[in-house]
């Protein structure tokens, strides 16, 4: 028992030692987390201002330090003074950042170290107060020979020098020891103007000239040997990373719209405009409540288009009249002149608007988007075939509809009510208008079995107003600039106002026919009557409770709407562009053919244009279909026997003679030797290593190189561990570029475009393939010397396979000679339901002698094969997406048929569904082999070849 005790005792003792050495190390761990970091700033209000009552500044820097505190644990204090005060603090030590810093040569080289990532850019400009009337935005003929104030050697003084001598002005300048100084002397009239970044938010000043734009970063002291750069900078990446929008968002918030910081900037003549008072006239409609509608308390228009005039001719000094238009064609009554009006309020700007000669639009001021509203005790499907209620006056809306939604039914009712009245008779299913008139016509009793089932974003957009053609042009560039300075939080407002704050008018007929019942027993039992009324009050109450809930409810859904139409415009831009290109080249080269037939040289000119052009539209559509596959994680890899080395050495026999036309050099490294046998997906490391490569080749000069490398990293007990390096002495990247090198479509700028070409897509589609992967894909660039792209795989080890030995100099393919081919008297039944590509194939395979059987349906090819005797034919072509018989169903039946040659005819899939699930479909259907659409000849008939046996037989 004693020696037990002895053990207990030791077991104890062992235990508290360990959890005391463990407890060390976290407090150390956590201390060293929590580091304090000193900021030195000068003031600057909007990024860091001092606070009397507090010895936190506030500003933008105070969430972005917190926001990067995130990624480093930083724990900070803020030391505020001047330039030459931070910058002896910061060389001694007592702080370790400065912020924020414009970017100079002689600041990099012998003040600062700067880091990788900016926080953001900024403006250098010239102010002047607000009310003065002597110096207008870029009003070179009054800034000639102005006074400019601004703080001695600052970026911004620079900045406005460089401006006049730009514009052939000339300013005296005149120094002050802090932009407040500057700023007072401004006011009493001792200078003209003052020069300051826009990081400076200073409301009662007015901007009159741009002389620079720069970025701003956090600065840390020179060649600092305990330098918190690199830790900034990682957490800077991760932040970028994890929250792209978070920079923007912050700079919007206390600079952008949100800030409520931006005064429009007129020019003189735009000035003289407002200055000359004229009576603008806006015709509206007065029946789109809460919209546009006739106040029943003034008889004037009101709504919420109205409010957000009224608005802008507070801040612009414009005069609005509002006249009521009483015509359902607003923009011919404006362009025919039938009103005196000099715009209309709300317009939708269509295509046809937009190219109409005879209108002028302004920017978009308010979101137009179109709700279905439907009985609650039913579910709203967009795909089923509804018939759909719409006001006479919208009838365009009702063509669009019926345009974009084939299924439906469009049937029109004089008003929005009759609408909502023909869903409750069972005659329509939903109803059909724009979103807050929806909504506001929901209040109403007679409709309260009735909710809104969707907001619809497809005829989308913005309201606008419309002129003539030939309106003054300075009336819609202020009434632009205004609109671009609206206040996000001051459009809700006024929303707020005209929907959620507003009390419904109930009309005669809404109360008769919410309080039918009451009012027979108020007539009955008027004894009653004051717990009556008492009792409808608090259900009108209770709907105003309800109406609230479900406007913010609709609220939220326009912003979801707003947001995935924005990301869907973005897109078709892109693409419409990159699509366009090729397309050109096609339509431009076959006409030209089409002009030159007699010319055969030029007609072989023109050919050889077309195939190069259709191949690129054909790469743009891959690329764009695996972008798609990888964003819905429809993108599957294989895990199949690879050789990696062959792999390799494939892909260097394509580029060497690329390179060798070029008169660029190129290298294999590291490419001799074994491997164990490995498991993975050959063509998607192709497809990595060929974006990687052809970017190499497009962006390397003549005399150049290029270096492919393949090295061995590590083994471990399932997997090994490969790094492909692709270097280049190419024109390489700026720091900027490579933060964002990854992003669908990104090219450094739009004059790579215009010099290289390119979708911008085939980086982000190797970074994305290399994530699912389970690798990572890195980058080492400097412009003018060059890019290093590394790539490191993990690839399954094969224990079922023997190792491989391949050098650099083996060949890629042992296969057939193309021209070698020819399958005389073979004869192949080609189903393909498309004439078309009918044609296409027919064609190709006869310049190889085969003789085609036409059948244009999968039943057509079913019939075709059993009705004649076995061995009829040597092969089967077969299309997947076919009328009456799909190629799956008839391959299937084929197979199934019971003949002598049913189980053993080849049957090739020839169709456009190319993802590797349609392969495996095809494959599972009987099928053994698939060729995607566009028809590669070389393909098809290396293909056709294999299975024909056309080699054996030679």
């Amino acid at each position: 028992m004693h020696i037990d005790r002895k053990i207990e005792q030791i077991l104890l003792l062992s235990i508290l030692i360990i959890g005391s050495i463990f407890f060390i190390q976290d407090t150390s761990h956590t201390s060293a987390e929590m580091r304090t970091v000193r900021i030195g700033y000068s003031s600057h209000p909007g990024f860091l201002e001092p606070q009397s009552d507090t010895s936190l500044p506030k500003g933008m820097g105070i969430d972005f330090f917190n926001a990067v505190a995130d990624y480093t644990h930083w724990k900070y204090e803020y030391i505020s003074g001047s330039r030459q005060e931070l910058e002896q603090a910061l060389e001694q030590g007592k702080i370790d950042f400065i912020a924020p810093v414009m970017k100079t040569a002689e600041r990099a080289n012998y003040l600062y170290d700067y880091p990788r990532h900016m926080i953001g850019t900024a403006t250098s400009g010239l102010y002047v107060p607000k009310d003065s009337t002597s110096i207008y935005y870029d009003d070179y003929a009054h800034m000639k020979d102005i006074r400019v104030g601004g703080t001695k050697g600052s970026y911004q003084m620079i900045a406005a020098r460089n401006y006049a001598q730009k514009h052939g002005l000339h300013f005296t300048e005149v120094d002050f020891p802090s932009y407040t100084a500057a700023l007072a002397a401004l006011d009493q009239g001792q200078i003209e103007a003052v020069a300051l970044s826009s990081l400076y938010r200073v409301d009662g000043y007015r901007l009159i000239a741009v002389t620079e734009y720069a970025p701003y970063y956090v600065v840390a002291k020179k060649d600092a040997p305990d330098s918190l750069l690199p830790a900034l900078d990682d957490a800077l990446e991760h932040l970028t990373f994890d929250h792209p929008e978070t920079l923007s968002s912050l700079y919007d918030k206390y600079y952008g719209r949100y800030s409520g910081a931006i005064t429009p900037a007129l020019t003189r003549p735009e000035a003289d405009y407002i200055n000359e008072h004229h009576t603008i006239r806006v015709g509206c409609y007065t029946d789109w409540y809460p919209l546009v509608y006739e106040d029943s308390n003034t008889g004037e228009p009101s709504g919420i288009l109205i409010d957000l005039f009224r608005l802008i001719g507070q801040q612009s000094g414009l005069d609005f009249t509002f006249v009521p238009v009483h015509t359902k064609s607003s923009v011919e009554a404006l362009k025919q002149q039938e009103q005196d009006i000099d715009l209309f309020i709300a317009v939708v700007a269509t295509q046809e608007r937009m190219n109409d000669p005879n209108l002028s639009l302004s920017h978009g001021y308010i979101d137009n988007n179109r709700a279905f509203a439907g009985l609650r005790n039913r579910t709203f499907d967009i795909h089923q075939p509804y018939t759909i209620a719409i006001p006479e006056e919208i009838k365009g809306s009702g063509t669009f509809l019926k345009e974009n939604n084939p299924q439906f039914t469009i049937v029109y009712y004089p008003t929005l009510a009759d609408c909502f009245r023909a869903v409750k008779r069972g005659e329509a299913d939903a109803a059909f208008q724009n979103s807050y008139i929806v909504s506001a016509t929901l209040r109403h009793p007679e409709f309260e079995d009735m909710t809104i089932w969707d907001v619809s974003n497809q005829m989308g957009g913005q309201f606008y107003a419309a002129g003539r053609r030939n309106i003054d042009p300075r009336l819609m560039s202020i009434l632009n600039k205004y609109i671009d300075a609206l206040r996000p939080d001051d459009i809700q407002a006024i929303i707020y106002q005209q929907t959620s704050a507003a009390l419904t008018d109930m009309t005669w007929t809404d109360f008769l026919y919410k309080y039918d019942l009451t009012l027979k027993i108020v007539v009955v039992l008027g004894i009653l009557i004051c717990f009556i009324i008492a009792a409808a009050l608090v259900a009108n109450r209770r709907h105003i409770g309800m109406l609230n809930t479900r406007n913010q409810q609709l609220s939220a859904a326009i912003s979801q709407a707003t947001i995935a139409s924005q990301a869907k415009s973005d897109f078709l831009s892109r693409m419409s562009h990159e699509i366009r290109t090729p397309m050109n080249a096609i339509i431009g080269m076959t006409a030209i053919a089409h002009k030159n037939l007699q010319d055969i040289r030029r007609v072989d000119d023109s050919l050889t244009k077309i195939e190069q052009a259709s191949k690129l539209l054909l790469n743009i559509i891959n690329d764009v279909l695996d972008m798609s596959a990888i964003e819905h994680q429809r993108m599957k890899l294989a895990s199949l026997p690879i050789d990696v080395r062959q792999t390799v050495s494939s892909i260097a026999a394509i580029y060497a003679p690329q390179c060798q036309i070029k008169h660029i050099h190129f290298h294999v490294s590291n490419l001799s030797g074994a491997l164990p046998p490995l498991r993975g997906d050959s063509k998607r490391l192709t497809q990595i290593l060929v974006n990687l490569l052809s970017n190499a080749v497009k962006f390397t000069p003549i005399g150049g190189t290029i270096t492919l490398g393949l090295t061995p990293q590590r083994v471990s007990s399932k997997a090994m561990y490969l790094q492909f390096t692709v270097s280049d002495t190419g024109i390489g990247m700026t720091e900027e570029f490579q933060q964002r090198l990854f992003r669908p479509f990104e090219q450094e700028s739009a004059n790579t475009f215009q010099k290289f070409g390119g979708s911008g897509l085939g980086l982000s589609i190797a970074h994305n393939l290399v994530k699912l992967m389970k690798g990572e894909l890195s980058v080492v660039s400097q412009p003018g010397k060059g890019t290093t792209f590394t790539v490191d795989l993990p690839f399954l080890l094969d224990t079922n396979s023997e190792p491989t030995v391949v050098t650099a100099n083996e060949s890629e393919t042992s296969a057939t000679p193309t021209d070698a081919i020819d399958f005389t008297e073979k004869r192949i039944l080609l189903v393909e339901d498309n004439l078309l590509n009918q044609e296409v194939a027919t064609e190709l395979l006869k310049f190889k002698h085969a003789v085609i059987v036409p059948a244009d349906d999968g039943q057509a090819a079913l019939d075709a094969f059993t009705q004649n005797p076995p061995h009829t034919f040597a092969a089967i072509l077969m299309d997947i997406q076919m009328p009456i018989m799909n190629g799956y169903d008839a391959s299937r039946a084929i197979r199934a048929s019971g003949r002598e040659d049913a189980t053993t005819i080849p049957i090739i899939a020839m169709t456009a569904d190319a993802f590797a699930e349609d392969v495996a479909k095809a494959m599972s259907a009987g099928m053994d082999e698939h060729i995607a659409k566009p028809i590669d000849p070389k393909v098809l008939f290396q293909t056709l070849n294999k299975f024909l046996n056309i080699d054996k037989a030679q």
